[in-house]
């Protein structure tokens, strides 16, 4: 495809969205047409992910949670990302597979998640050309949340985020993918100018 696709990935309150939003806005500025992304979308498999994590009572599986992103990510590569790479469009993902991937490892093999994905998406998965994952200590993403006090509840997610950041630094070094680790605790000037140096130099020319 003549476009170019990032993800962003990383735990929650490692701030990739705000700089995603930044560095679109720097490649904009170079010339380039720019499409940030979301995920989970807030289309039909989207909003019933959302439904289920807002809900205390749910009986829905940890896979079967699993099984509910990957679907919304194929209705979203087939109809947001796919038509924007086809038009020449950068396309910044904040979320993608590595996200399924990471959360879905803490209850059970990514082997099962990997060939989620290839029943799926039929063997026509959509990689993305570089991946950035924002690494950051569980107490400083949390610290950035500002949403749970230092109970126990607290102490559960920093060993819940632990692992989770564990799983995308695993993924990242043992994928055959184009993968670049950024260190999310400086400043966000900082991260912006180390991703653009990474990305700058693979892009296509400016649309």
């Amino acid at each position: 495809m003549p476009g170019y696709f990032i993800a962003f990935e990383g735990i929650d309150g490692s701030g990739k969205s705000t700089v995603a939003e930044l560095i679109a806005w720097r490649l904009r500025r170079e010339g380039y047409d720019v499409l940030v992304t979301h995920e989970p979308t807030r289309e039909k498999f989207g909003r019933h992910i959302y439904e289920i994590l807002s809900s205390k009572d749910s009986a829905v599986t940890p896979f079967e949670l699993q099984r509910l992103y990957v679907l919304d990510r194929k209705e979203h590569v087939e109809t947001v990302i796919c038509p924007a790479l086809m038009q020449g469009r950068i396309v910044i993902g904040d979320r993608y597979w590595f996200s399924t991937l990471a959360y879905g490892m803490l209850s059970g093999p990514a082997e099962n998640l990997i060939q989620l994905h290839e029943e799926i998406f039929q063997g026509d998965f959509l990689k993305p050309d570089m991946t950035f994952i924002f690494d950051i200590s569980a107490d400083t993403a949390l610290e950035r949340l500002k949403n749970i006090s230092k109970g126990k509840d607290y102490f559960e997610q920093v060993d819940k985020l632990s692992s989770i950041r564990k799983n995308y630094l695993a993924l990242c070094h043992t994928a055959n993918m184009d993968c670049v680790v950024v260190d999310a605790a400086v400043a966000l000037d900082s991260i912006v100018a180390t991703i653009l140096q990474q990305l700058l130099p693979r892009l296509p020319g400016r649309k």
